[in-house]
């Protein structure tokens, strides 16, 4: 009977109200990387991987984004923090073709995943492009730290990493030998909330 019952913990890690498995599944929070945790209580999380049936030619990679001419997927990978005054937030793109050219996407909405060239686009919405960069001898490009203050001397406020907005970033690279042969591809991605 009711006596007899014990209370269930209720868990509320942004504190809007909601219990947190509800907040998913009504879709007021996401769960990118579905590990049951609203992910802006994360601060910074990786999805937009390639699991099979989502290859745009069955070259799916459950641990990246979809294979591309090196055999794997390629990764975009945080570190640092979601923090807009530290600026230390750093995003390494790894196991890229080399010596190829790419640019990073900032998007202020998830998209998809959408098949585009020979993987998934999961950024979307307001998108920025950053500067061009080359994957080197090593198939390895950085951007950051010092991401917040380049948006806010470079875009208009609507495209500015400030405390409270969510953002979604990718690498989108040239990979002419891939394996869809689109001649392009992209990373998985990472999604950040940004704060102070």
């Amino acid at each position: 009977d009711a006596a007899d019952s014990v209370p269930q913990p209720v868990f509320d890690c942004n504190g809007n109200g909601i219990e947190d498995a509800l907040d998913i599944a009504f879709g007021t929070s996401p769960d990118f990387d579905a590990n049951g945790i609203p992910d802006e209580c994360q601060g910074i999380v990786k999805y937009c991987t390639c699991p099979a049936p989502l290859g745009p030619c069955g070259n799916n990679d459950p641990n990246a984004g979809c294979i591309n001419s090196t055999g794997v997927g390629a990764l975009f990978t945080p570190s640092g923090s979601s923090s807009v005054a530290a600026d230390d937030l750093v995003l390494t793109g790894s196991q890229l073709p080399l010596n190829k050219i790419g640019v990073m996407l900032s998007g202020n909405m998830s998209v998809g995943p959408l098949p585009f060239g020979d993987g998934l686009r999961c950024a979307g919405g307001l998108v920025a492009r950053w500067p061009a960069k080359f994957t080197g001898a090593t198939g390895t490009v950085t951007y950051g730290p010092g991401l917040s203050a380049y948006s806010a001397a470079t875009w208009p406020p609507a495209k500015q990493l400030l405390p409270g907005t969510i953002w979604h970033f990718q690498f989108w690279f040239r990979d002419p030998p891939g394996p869809c042969s689109n001649g392009f591809n992209l990373t998985d991605a990472v999604v950040v909330f940004f704060g102070p």
